[in-house]
């Protein structure tokens, strides 16, 4: 059976099981078990379940370093990344799991610590676009936006059509400052596979800077229910509806972060910062009523028109 082919949300809880606990799982084929267990509740509770199963000891490799990887590999997939980078650093790690280890230290914000072990994944690697996009995304973050560029122009000629490919090249594009060309390298994406979550997102981020806010919130609702949970659309979006007082759809939005991520912690504070403006607003329109009743009260009866 080949996992790795099928769309989100194909692969059954059983399928699910069946891909963490075999003796090989390629880096194209867990992004898309990653994918499926953020589509079903129950996919996801039988990848928790697997989890603690590794975590015994009770599912069996052929070595006990493949199972300390596999550990490691889905500690990612359920987010939690501080372990995953914990197990990931005490094991001997090829090509899976040292792309796996890379990731986890850029989604917990140590991109200096992940380019090292992306790179290495990269060696010899022309199948998944993948870690190419991830070395690319981190040398970005680290300002290195024209080594990003000159390695994704190393691999125009197997990805250009990539849509994943040109959402990466439009992004670097958008730090060197050629918005129009960054734009132009996303609506590519878009127009190859019209839910590419990363490209659509910084559509809606230049539109938003740009001032264009309705075209960008209509994008960001279209994201909203992305799985797994689009991070920073939701912080975006609940941002915006801050702005516009909509506080209970901000906090909509940032405990959806949180019902994945328990521990991130913008989610955590922006959440606290919501819920204290929803009660200082629902406070003040109680101020106002009262206001209100008060006065008619206090209004002599001489002044009502009574028939």
């Amino acid at each position: 059976m080949q996992e790795s082919t099928k769309k989100a949300g194909e692969l059954s809880p059983s399928d699910v099981v069946a891909a963490l606990e075999k003796e090989e799982l390629g880096i194209a084929e867990l992004m898309h078990v990653r994918k499926s267990i953020y589509s079903a509740l129950e996919q996801r509770v039988q990848a928790e379940d697997v989890y603690r199963r590794l975590e015994r000891g009770v599912v069996k490799f052929s070595a006990e370093n493949k199972a300390i990887v596999r550990r490691g590999v889905v500690a990612w997939i359920l987010g939690k990344n501080e372990e995953a980078v914990r197990v990931l650093s005490e094991a001997r790690l090829g090509r899976d799991g040292s792309f796996v280890l890379g990731r986890a230290y850029y989604d917990k914000g140590s991109a200096h610590l992940a380019l090292p072990h992306l790179e290495k994944a990269a060696e010899g690697e022309t199948e998944s676009v993948e870690v190419h996009i991830s070395i690319a995304e981190t040398r970005n973050r680290l300002g290195m936006h024209d080594e990003a560029l000159a390695g994704l122009q190393a691999l125009k000629k197997p990805f250009d059509k990539n849509p994943d490919y040109q959402y990466a090249l439009g992004l670097t594009l958008d730090h060197l400052g050629r918005y129009d060309d960054a734009m132009a390298a996303y609506q590519k994406a878009v127009d190859a596979d019209s839910e590419n979550a990363r490209a659509l997102f910084r559509m809606a981020y230049n539109l938003d800077l740009r001032g264009e806010e309705e075209k960008a919130m209509e994008i960001y609702e279209r994201l909203r229910k992305s799985r797994p949970p689009f991070v920073n659309v939701l912080l975006n979006l609940g941002l915006m509806y801050e702005d516009r007082c909509q506080f209970e759809k901000a906090i909509d939005c940032y405990q959806t972060i949180l019902d994945t991520y328990p521990l991130h912690e913008r989610a955590q504070l922006y959440l606290s910062d919501a819920r204290a403006s929803l009660n200082m607003y629902y406070d003040e329109e109680a101020r106002k009523k009262e206001h209100r009743v008060g006065q008619m009260l206090n209004t002599p009866i001489s002044e009502f028109q009574l028939s």
